[in-house]
C-alpha cells in the first residue's frame, strides 16, 4: 500500500519540483536575473524558462523569456546556434511588444537589446521610438513612485548609455 502511494506521488512531486522558477517568482527577482544573464549562462537559461507569476503580467514574463533567449547568444560559441537564439528571442520580444505596445518595461528591454545588437543583424529599427517613450516615462514624476525599481534601473541604463 505504501509503495502504491509513493509511486502515485513521485511523478507529481517531480512534475512540480522544477529546478528553474516556481509560480510565485516576483518581478524584482526576474529583473535581477535579467541583469545577471549578461554574464552568467545559468541565469540566461533560467530567464528562458521563467514561469508566470500571480503578480506579474504575462506580456512582461514573455518579454523576459524572449530576452533570455537573446542573452543565450552571449554563452554559446556556434554561430548557427547564436542566430537561432537571436531570431527566436527577437520574434518573441516583438510579439510581446505588439501585445502591450505602451508597456515601458518591454520597450526598455527592446531598446537595450537593439543598442547592443550588431548592426549586421538589422535589428535597430525601433531605437528612436523606444528612446522617446523611455524618456517620456522618466520625465513624469509619478512613475518614480509607481515602480521605483524599474524607474531606477531604466534611469541608470539611460545615463550610462547616452
Amino acid at each position: 500500500m505504501l509503495q502504491r502511494i509513493a509511486l502515485f506521488f513521485l511523478p507529481v512531486v517531480l512534475l512540480f519540483a522544477e529546478p528553474g522558477f516556481c509560480q510565485s517568482q516576483d518581478l524584482l527577482a526576474i529583473r535581477e536575473l535579467y541583469y545577471r544573464s549578461v554574464k552568467e549562462e545559468e541565469a540566461a537559461k533560467k530567464l528562458c524558462v521563467v514561469a508566470t507569476g500571480e503578480q506579474v503580467p504575462a506580456s512582461i514574463i514573455a518579454g523576459y523569456k524572449a530576452v533570455g533567449k537573446i542573452m543565450m547568444c552571449n554563452h554559446v560559441g556556434n554561430p548557427y546556434t547564436k542566430l537561432k537564439y537571436f531570431y527566436a528571442g527577437r520574434d518573441a520580444l516583438e510579439k510581446s511588444i505588439s501585445a502591450a505596445p505602451a508597456n515601458v518595461e518591454l520597450r526598455y528591454l527592446r531598446y537595450a537589446v537593439q543598442r547592443n545588437t550588431p548592426s549586421l543583424l538589422h535589428y535597430n529599427g525601433s531605437i528612436q521610438a523606444d528612446r522617446q517613450l523611455i524618456e517620456k516615462y522618466l520625465a513624469e514624476e509619478r512613475n518614480k513612485d509607481a515602480d521605483t525599481d524599474l524607474y531606477e534601473r531604466i534611469r541608470k541604463y539611460m545615463v550610462t548609455y547616452k
